[in-house]
């Protein structure tokens, strides 16, 4: 008997029945997840063949059967159904499948009559984080494209009926804020009794960001107005929150105009959770000390003999070569005994020249460390290509990161700065704040970023910490960007 798919998505039907074509053919087997996309010469493909035959040659006895072969045997198995018209395997190992206009014609007249239906697939509990203007500035084009897009994601979400959080992560904490709030005060003494009218919050952030780059007085006065913001020091709360509701105001009257439904949850919204997933953050051993500041740098353990150009330019700076807090280039010297070794370093002490590339030499002096390490590293492949040279083991050894025949290298070619040197901390640390709450806490399914492609870096960073942490164990994040 014909099985009869009564839904309008082909291509959920046909996951179905290849899923099911897979258990009846191979029944030994985990079925894998199933593979259908577009065809070049059919509406649709299906690609498991060649998994399919690796996985019967690891299997306990082994089977020996090529993708073609695969194909065929599900072909044979293929059950009765009213939407494949033909499902054939190519020599390659694909399967080229058509389907029956009839069942085309049928979902078509379906749609027509009672309207696009929500998809038949699990519910998820989803966060969508975007818009996310910053207090007291102009909201700018990117703001506009962030708002638009995450709206349209929340809106096909709720489609599809999942639990959908509408999350603005306005910024509205940080060092500005010692700026305003001291201006604030300048310019509106008796704002505790009296609300100060400002008509113009961002001709307000020009005059303020004026006196703080202009008066050094002023610039100091700012930088202690943070502390006190940090303390929640009574005054301090009241003029924060008056600037904030100003420029809310603002906002709102732009998401009405667009028909955008959204939920604040500023960056002030995570600062009560910070000091615990710090201690979190040390327990498991993923906070270092670097200059009087805490970091956070997600790590991988490899096989010496198997780093390459680009595991090794993460290695050696900073164990190598690195900058100071006046941004002057320091040179281990067992860096420059294998500058000197490879001969890219030539000339006397105080006048050496370095060939960074085999086109480019400059003095040892004039290293850049953002921009030179990844010219330089592939110059130094003879010392660590399959063998790390003892100059290169010494100081990792020393560092802490070689254990056995293994090296932790970083995944990032710098890390989140999670505490400051004067115990402040950052847009990294509110971050992984934010991550900690919504998968820990909220306990969300899926959480999608919507801002520009220049912020995925750094969610990356935070979401490899988060995975690192264990907080991720059940849900994931995805990054809708965009061009600026």
């Amino acid at each position: 008997m014909s099985r009869y798919f009564a839904g309008t998505n082909a291509e959920l039907a046909l996951k179905e029945i290849v899923h099911n074509t897979i258990q009846r053919t191979f029944p030994s087997l985990k079925p894998p997840e199933v593979l259908i996309g577009l065809g070049k010469t059919t509406e649709y493909q299906c690609n498991n063949a060649m998994g399919l035959a690796k996985l019967l040659s690891t299997a306990d006895p082994p089977v020996k059967m090529g993708p073609s072969l695969v194909g065929e045997e599900l072909k044979k198995n293929l059950e009765e159904n009213d939407i494949i018209e033909s499902f054939e395997p190519t020599p390659q190992g694909f399967i080229n499948i058509s389907i029956k206009a009839g069942w085309v014609a049928g979902s078509v007249e379906k749609i027509l009559k009672e309207g696009i239906r929500p998809p038949s697939i699990p519910k998820q509990k989803v966060l969508v984080d975007f818009s996310s203007p910053n207090i007291a500035k102009e909201m700018h084009v990117g703001h506009l494209r962030s708002t638009i897009i995450g709206e349209a994601i929340c809106r096909l979400f709720e489609f599809c009926q999942y639990e959908v959080h509408r999350i603005n992560h306005v910024g509205d904490w940080g060092t500005a804020f010692g700026m305003l709030i001291l201006y604030l005060k300048h310019q509106h003494p008796n704002f505790i009794t009296e609300t100060p009218n400002i008509a113009d919050l961002t001709l307000f952030y020009r005059e303020a960001k004026k006196c703080f780059d202009d008066d050094p007085e002023f610039k100091e006065q700012a930088r202690l107005q943070v502390v006190k913001l940090q303390a929640l020091e009574e005054e301090s709360i009241k003029a924060w929150k008056i600037i904030c509701d100003i420029s809310r105001n603002e906002f709102r009257q732009i998401y009405d105009r667009l028909n955008i439904t959204i939920e604040e949850r500023g960056e002030s919204f995570y600062n009560p959770l910070i000091p615990d997933v710090l201690k979190l953050l040390e327990a498991k051993g993923k906070l270092q000390e670097s200059n009087g500041a805490k970091v956070s740098m997600p790590t991988d353990r490899k096989l010496i003999t198997a780093i390459d150009a680009k595991d090794m330019a993460k290695l050696v700076s900073p164990h190598l070569v690195w900058a100071d807090k006046s941004n002057k280039v320091e040179f281990h010297p067992n860096m420059i005994a294998a500058l000197r070794e490879v001969g890219v370093l030539k000339g006397e002490d105080g006048a050496e020249m370095l060939s960074i590339s085999k086109k480019e030499t400059k003095p040892l002096n004039q290293f850049d460390v953002r921009t030179d390490v990844d010219r330089l590293v592939p110059l130094l492949q003879p010392l660590f290509k399959g063998k790390l040279s003892p100059l290169f083991r010494e100081v990792f050894e020393a560092a802490g990161i070689i254990e056995g025949e293994y090296v932790t290298v970083p995944r990032f070619t710098f890390p989140l700065m999670v505490v400051k040197s004067d115990g402040g901390f950052t847009y990294d640390t509110t971050d992984i704040a934010a991550m900690y709450h919504r998968f820990v806490i909220e306990k969300m399914d899926r959480v999608v970023y919507c801002t520009d492609v220049g912020q995925y870096e750094h969610l990356r960073m935070c979401a490899e910490v988060a995975k690192d942490m264990g907080w991720m164990e059940k849900g994931s994040w995805s990054h809708a960007g965009f061009g600026l």
